[in-house]
């Protein structure tokens, strides 16, 4: 396992951990064949993707799974400008920090559940994984984008305390 930490204060793991340090985010696409993002907001998410030695620039061919809260529309330009050998999966998760730590996460994953090589990534972050669609060509959401914009709005009331608002208004 590689990672790669944007923040210079904030540690990676350790060897003895099994966690190899990369230094950009295309040393870590050369390594992985599954990388794995959850980042803060769509800047953070293209400085990450498409910044100099971004994950865009690798010349392998990679799966790149973005865990963080994405609007559709970043989703769908970042799945626009992957080069023919990335895939992009769009995996919001719900739940916090500790939600996190303790692999308590809900995932909803934009690809088929026969993902198998995925499925062991979302099976060790999270008590459940619903998955949404199919991807095309990595797109995460049908065709309108409606799908993670229906579910992210339920998600959201959800951690409001009031999941019928949702649902009332998207039924």
């Amino acid at each position: 396992m590689a990672g790669y930490q944007r923040r210079p204060d904030r540690r990676v793991g350790s060897k003895s951990e099994g966690c190899l340090a990369a230094q950009t985010p295309v040393d870590l696409a050369a390594r992985a064949d599954i990388v794995v993002t959850m980042l803060a907001d769509g800047a953070a998410s293209y400085a990450v993707h498409l910044g100099r030695g971004g994950l865009f620039a690798s010349t392998g061919s990679a799966t790149l799974v973005e865990m963080g809260t994405m609007s559709p529309d970043h989703i769908a330009d970042l799945v626009a400008t992957a080069p023919e050998n990335i895939r992009v999966i769009d995996a919001p998760v719900s739940g916090a920090t500790q939600a996190a730590a303790s692999a308590d996460l809900l995932v909803m994953a934009g690809c088929r559940d026969e993902d198998a090589d995925l499925a062991a990534i979302f099976d060790a972050v999270s008590r459940q994984t619903i998955y949404l669609s199919q991807s095309v060509r990595g797109r995460g959401c049908d065709e309108t984008g409606g799908e993670f914009a229906d579910l992210r709005d339920y998600s959201d009331a959800c951690r409001n305390d009031d999941p019928g608002r949702s649902l009332r208004h998207h039924v």
